[in-house]
């Protein structure tokens, strides 16, 4: 719920006209890249402005990505949705990973986390006990996104702190494509000034 909160109700990715009317003058149907699936909900949003894009969804979460492919199959966009269940990073391989829905994240370290769920809770107390303010640890696959980033027109990337070894990876200056929206996380940034780090590596790469 909070996820749609987000997407339909708040316009967190509301495309302005412009970022929009460069979609629409691609050769073909735009090709987004979701770092971060979740459950599909900014899929299904994004759709409903350009209901011919194509998809491929990086999802880790084990359990956000039963939803995910369930999203896939009861709209009918098999042939249009890739779901690929792994964590969106730098390098093949496994990882240590909190499932925790929207907060799902890579690593074995929750005090930044346990910080996160302490203010939930204290402003939404009936979220005590529920999946989000208790997470599990699993492990999950993690694969190198890299060649992804130089094939898409549209980029989407949440994934609560693991932008910033995209981000300071050299080889984030292949991204193709035209757009893109980033929730960045200063709290875990490796650097002292993480937007205007994030507004001058994008702005080096001909973004306004």
């Amino acid at each position: 719920m909070w996820v749609l909160d987000e997407i339909f109700r708040n316009g967190a990715y509301a495309i302005p006209n412009d970022v929009a009317q460069r979609l629409g003058t691609l050769d073909g149907a735009p090709r987004v890249l979701d770092l971060g699936g979740h459950v599909g909900l900014f899929g299904l949003w994004f759709r409903a402005t350009f209901p011919d894009a194509k998809f491929t969804s990086f999802e880790p979460d084990p359990e956000n990505v039963v939803a995910l492919r369930e999203c896939v199959r009861i709209n009918g966009l098999g042939d249009r949705w890739r779901v690929i269940e792994a964590a969106a990073t730098t390098s093949d391989g496994e990882a240590a990973f909190q499932s925790d829905g929207p907060l799902s994240q890579l690593g074995n370290a929750t005090e930044a986390l346990d910080r996160e769920h302490a203010l939930l809770e204290k402003v939404f107390p009936y979220l005590h006990g529920t999946r989000l303010l208790t997470p599990r640890e699993v492990t999950v696959e993690t694969h190198d996104v890299m060649p992804y980033l130089a094939q898409c027109d549209f980029l989407k990337m949440d994934i609560q702190g693991g932008e910033w070894p995209l981000l300071t990876d050299d080889r984030f200056e292949a991204l193709s494509a035209v757009a893109l929206v980033a929730e960045i996380h200063p709290h875990v940034a490796p650097m002292d000034n993480p937007r205007d780090y994030v507004v001058e590596r994008l702005e080096r790469l001909g973004f306004t």
